[in-house]
């Protein structure tokens, strides 16, 4: 026995707050009409499967009887059979209306075709469109945010914001984060240069102790993000950016995937937009395959979450971009690490606002710079060795090391920290000066440090963020 179907009344009073609280209801209700059709749908296509066989099975019928036909008809011709000429003429009128018929038969195979690929579609979307109606309907009944967490609890997950001009709309992206329940978490926000009123419409919501907020001159969003990173504290980091709205429950449940399974290094949900956007559909949840994701981005920023440690080794937002950052970034974790797609709905994607980056900051030159890297990665890779001094003639396993590299293809080069009193010609190229205008000078997709202590001396900021 299923319940009955709530009263209007109620129907339309959650509607009206999950428009107050500035959710795009459509999705929403498509969710709802996808889940009324799908019966409809089933028998469709089983009403198209009888039909097509039927549609089969009589056009072999009208091609036994046409070739049957013209073979009489060609055959009368040759025997010059004149008191049959009259019969000759209806069986090629015959044939017309066959053929005519043959003609209609392949009209209905193309529209049934079209139908079943509909077909396919709504099904495809059906389970995330279910996923998608009660995710909306949870934010919507959200109960307010519960103030004065205890603010030196380390959380399980960091959200990263970066933000600038955005005044009209930061406050909504936060309170989607303070609605989230069940996971104790942090949220990070870096502002990159405002001059409106973002800042103090950020520090009107710094009462709840789970928020923090950092300020830098304008640096771009990768780079902020990069300064949110190295303020976070949990050992899982997500994303939200300043115009979206993470939708209820995706902390909790990315968190209980990680906990769930020691292997997953990054995951990613799925993003709904206020209208049809990615491939035509509102909808951006495309199973995880590497290749594809080659070619183009099908990870949005603000679905994905990743262990802390893989900023270590897989780097963290490329500084030197102005669009495709995410991309880039995803594409050196997905890489070396296990990505799985999680079946949980992410966030509310706003499309519309013209202050997007993606409708201010130019598409082809920083693709450019991405395919140029894409392009490196399929190469033997360029290391820098930071030394504390080389070369030395009583450490040569260090230069043995260097040949055997070069040997495999790897192009080195080295930096070495101080001069030496027994110098004898290197095998790589020698820098001097600053480990940073090494780094400048050679741009290297690794560098490698000799000795643990001085990897821990050697400062995070001569070390360009995307470079592990």
């Amino acid at each position: 026995m299923t319940n009955a179907a709530p009263p209007l009344s109620r129907l339309r009073r959650l509607l009206g707050v999950m428009r107050r609280l500035g959710i795009d209801i459509a999705p929403w209700l498509e969710g709802q009409r996808a889940r009324m059709n799908r019966p409809m749908a089933a028998r469709i296509e089983a009403e198209v499967a009888v039909l097509r066989r039927a549609q089969q099975e009589e056009s072999e019928r009208i091609h036994v009887a046409l070739d049957t036909m013209r073979a009489a008809v060609e055959a009368g011709r040759d025997a010059s059979d004149a008191p049959h000429a009259g019969r000759f003429a209806a069986v090629e009128a015959m044939l017309a209306a066959h053929a005519a018929a043959l003609d209609g038969l392949a009209a209905e195979r193309t529209r049934s075709a079209e139908a079943l690929g509909r077909i396919a579609r709504l099904e495809q979307q059906a389970a995330a469109q279910d996923v998608v109606a009660m995710a909306l309907a949870r934010q919507a009944l959200a109960k307010p945010p519960e103030i004065g967490r205890d603010a030196e609890t380390v959380p399980a997950i960091s959200v990263i914001m970066a933000v600038r001009d955005r005044a009209d709309i930061v406050a909504h992206a936060i309170r989607s984060v303070q609605a989230q329940d069940g996971v104790a978490w942090e949220l990070v926000i870096v502002d990159d240069g405002s001059s409106d009123g973002t800042v103090a419409a950020i520090e009107a919501m710094l009462t709840d102790p789970r928020i923090s907020l950092l300020r830098q001159p304008r640096a771009g969003a990768p780079a902020a993000r990069n300064a949110g990173l190295a303020a976070a504290r949990a050992p899982l980091i997500a994303y939200l950016d300043s115009d979206n709205a993470m939708l209820a429950g995706f902390l909790a449940g990315t968190a209980a995937a990680f906990a769930d399974d020691p292997t997953l290094e990054a995951g990613y949900g799925l993003l709904v937009a206020e209208e049809a956007h990615h491939a035509a559909s509102a909808l951006l949840w495309h199973p995880f395959e590497r290749a594809t994701l080659a070619e183009g981005n099908f990870i949005d920023i603000n679905t994905y979450v990743h262990r802390r440690g893989l900023i270590e080794y897989g780097g963290g937002f490329d500084e030197t971009l102005t669009r495709l950052a995410d991309w880039d970034m995803v594409l050196r974790h997905s890489a070396i690490a296990n990505v799985q797609r999680l079946p949980l709905p992410a966030v509310a994607y706003r499309t519309r606002r013209s202050d997007r980056i993606s409708r201010t900051e130019p598409f082809g030159p920083n693709l450019f710079k991405i395919r140029r890297k894409q392009q490196r990665a399929a190469m033997p890779p360029r290391v820098l060795y930071a030394l504390w001094h080389y070369p030395q003639i009583t450490e040569s396993y260090i230069e043995t090391e260097i040949r055997a590299m070069q040997s495999l293809g790897v192009t080195i080069e080295v930096w070495s920290q101080s001069d030496v009193a027994a110098a004898y010609p290197p095998a790589a190229r020698l820098h001097r000066g600053s480990l940073a205008d090494a780094i400048t000078a050679f741009g290297p997709d690794l560098v490698h440090v000799h000795w643990l202590a001085r990897r821990l001396n050697t400062p995070q900021s001569s070390r360009p963020p995307a470079c592990p």
